[in-house]
């Protein structure tokens, strides 16, 4: 691991990071999200934006299923994080 805890890749020599730079240039801009997902996000945003029930039933299942796991016997971190939340959406 380097000083910022990454493990040793290309970052330690400029010739190769020059020469990954210039590999890549035609895949930056080549992975677009498909038109239809970039809709339903935006639909699920605007559901979200409208009611706050679904968001309130969601926060209800994220303590309910923490409390079952600390009652099972499982370590969970306290308090809350956001991805808990976000990938019942």
């Amino acid at each position: 691991m380097d000083a910022k805890g990454y493990p040793p890749t290309a970052t330690r020599r400029r010739e190769i990071v020059a020469l990954l730079r210039q590999r890549s240039r035609p895949y930056l801009f080549s992975n677009t999200l498909p038109p239809a997902l970039v809709a339903a996000s935006l639909a699920c945003l605007e559901l979200l934006t409208r009611s706050s029930t679904r968001r309130a039933r969601l926060d209800a299942n994220t303590q309910w299923f923490r409390r079952a796991l600390t009652e099972a016997g499982l370590p969970i971190r306290p308090g809350e994080h956001p991805r808990a939340a976000s990938r019942r959406l």
